[in-house]
């Protein structure tokens, strides 16, 4: 067997890549809570050193000698006092890094669920500067995947209206949802192209899956620069973001646009 035989498919290598570099992400946390946990300690050792084997009388004068916060020179000093050694500290801090790493990772999973399952409901509205931009250049007439607050023309589907099934003609808007139906959306919004009509189509740019391939590459692709800010969210997107326009009479290119330079 030969040596590209060998290799392993590509997105079995990326799992991989992924799954290593969030190991040293959540290593290097932990090292970082264990860092900050011997400094607490050594500055605990300071002040001990500093009142010449562990007395103080005032953290308030201490405070203004060192410029410190007085809480902080008060925890510092009381964590020395109660472990007198690094050797009796050491347990203690380690278990406590292991604790926070943990509630951490917790917190960063429930992240990414959260903007999971917002970024698969077609409620989650296109932001509106954007869709501006992009309907002076296009003059829109039928947003294909919508709900009554979120849509954008007059003419819209909303999922009650069921918009796979239905015949999409004029200069098409689509936001489909991210989850794995987007396959479907893109699969008929190829179709439409092919029938004649102009769909352009905000989507995660996600070069390395099927439905892009299948769909995608034969159309103009724009790469957003940065991440895009949903309307509702106070953090900006986990994916990169990329406007697809098909038409069959359009020419296959890439573009990379800096859009919000443009405004």
């Amino acid at each position: 067997m030969n040596e590209v035989a060998r290799r392993k498919p590509l997105r079995y290598r990326l799992d991989e890549i992924e799954a290593e570099t969030a190991k040293k992400v959540e290593d290097n946390y932990y090292q970082s809570c264990i860092t900050q946990g011997w400094g607490r300690w050594l500055s605990g050792d300071a002040i001990v050193v500093h009142t010449g084997g562990g007395d103080c009388t005032s953290y308030r004068q201490m405070e203004k000698d060192t410029g410190r916060d007085r809480r902080s020179l008060k925890g510092w000093h009381e964590l020395r006092l109660k472990y007198p050694t690094k050797k009796l500290y050491l347990p203690v801090i380690i278990e406590d890094s292991k604790k926070q790493t943990v509630k951490w990772l917790k917190s960063q999973q429930q992240k990414q669920l959260d903007w999971y399952q917002s970024s698969e409901s077609i409620e989650w509205p296109t932001p509106q500067w954007l869709f501006d931009r992009l309907d002076e250049e296009f003059h829109f007439t039928l947003d294909v995947c919508a709900t009554d607050k979120s849509a954008k023309c007059k003419k819209y589907y909303t999922i009650e209206d069921d918009g796979l099934s239905k015949d999409w003609e004029g200069i098409c808007w689509m936001n489909p949802p991210y989850g794995k139906e987007i396959a479907d959306w893109m699969a008929k919004a190829k179709e439409t192209a092919d029938n004649g009509w102009t769909v352009v189509c905000l989507v995660p740019a996600r070069p390395d899956t099927n439905w892009w391939w299948d769909n995608a590459i034969d159309g103009e692709i724009r790469f957003i620069r940065g991440r895009l800010k949903w309307p509702g969210s106070e953090t900006m997107a986990p994916f990169p973001s990329a406007v697809i326009v098909l038409n069959k009479y359009f020419d296959s290119r890439v573009v990379w646009w800096a859009v919000k330079e443009e405004i």
